[in-house]
């Protein structure tokens, strides 16, 4: 029962998304094509290639620096490269197989099921975090009262007494009779990494944009903040793999029914970036052994 329950709410999310999309490109149509036979500024667009794939790289660095924690002797070289090659399993239905890969990857290297869980978990949940900041940092309305609190409650989220409670679930869950793995420092640079992480991606998103439609430089941050939001909601929200629909759908509600294309020429690129990035760590040589 919790199961078909659970199908139904993505059956729903994705339904409700795809409704969403299909109305936009129904009722603005003509405002739309004009952007798609328009001259496209190919060097923006590569430029917005360049620096997603630089940013999912940079993201598999920032896993090594958290399985570095954990294990030691875990190289970076092999972490990125891990990264790169199960990123592309998001878009098999389920939306776990990478996470999964990731773990069992992590075994391969010496962890424990509890230290290659907790890192492959906390990673997007640091992501998350840093994609709220992100938005709330560039929220083009200015500063509120309500966002020194979204920050702190990000803030408290991170913190190691709360990821501990997680871990002790985690424990119990396994009905393990060792003591839970314990967090005894606050994720300042894992955390700092995911923030440079969505900053990139954002400049990804951009730059796309700017290769089919002018952008002053004072939109930016409304580009941003709108991209981080979408973005944080495809990652969070259950539905199709990869968030495909929800960040569209949240990407056009934030911005206009003119970005309609630009996102769905950013969601193309981005694929083939997280594509191109797995064929290249599976093409170059890899290190068997960490540290070696």
């Amino acid at each position: 029962m919790k199961r078909w329950m659970q199908q139904m709410v993505r059956s729903l999310i994705v339904g409700g998304a795809l409704f969403f999309l299909a109305s936009t490109l129904r009722h603005h149509w003509q405002q739309i094509t004009p952007l798609t036979t328009a001259a496209i500024q190919w060097p923006w667009i590569a430029a917005g290639f360049v620096v997603t794939l630089l940013a999912h790289s940079w993201s598999g660095w920032v896993w090594g620096w958290i399985l570095a924690e954990l294990a030691p002797q875990i190289s970076p070289r092999w972490a990125i490269a891990t990264y790169l090659q199960t990123t592309i399993a998001k878009y098999i239905p389920g939306n776990v197989w990478h996470l999964y890969g990731r773990i069992h990857a992590a075994q391969t290297q010496g962890l424990s099921l509890t230290a290659a869980t907790f890192s492959t978990l906390i990673e997007p949940l640091l992501m998350a975090a840093a994609a709220l900041l992100v938005a709330l940092l560039t929220w083009p309305v200015g500063i509120t009262l309500w966002q020194p609190i979204a920050l702190l409650g990000i803030l408290i989220a991170i913190h190691p007494q709360v990821l501990n409670l997680g871990l002790c679930w985690l424990a119990r869950w396994k009905r393990s009779d060792q003591a839970p793995m314990q967090i005894h420092r606050y994720p300042w640079r894992p955390f700092g990494g995911e923030v440079v992480f969505v900053a990139l991606r954002s400049l990804g998103f951009y730059c796309t944009v700017a290769g089919l439609m002018p952008v002053a430089l004072g939109e930016l941050p409304r580009v941003v903040s709108a991209f981080a939001i979408a973005w944080v909601l495809g990652l969070v929200l259950p539905g199709a793999p990869g968030g495909l629909g929800v960040f569209e759908s949240v990407a056009v509600a934030l911005l206009s029914s003119q970005y309609f294309f630009a996102i769905a020429l950013y969601r193309l690129s981005n694929t083939l970036a997280e594509a191109v990035g797995a064929g290249l760590a599976w093409l170059l040589p890899s290190e068997h052994q960490s540290g070696r």
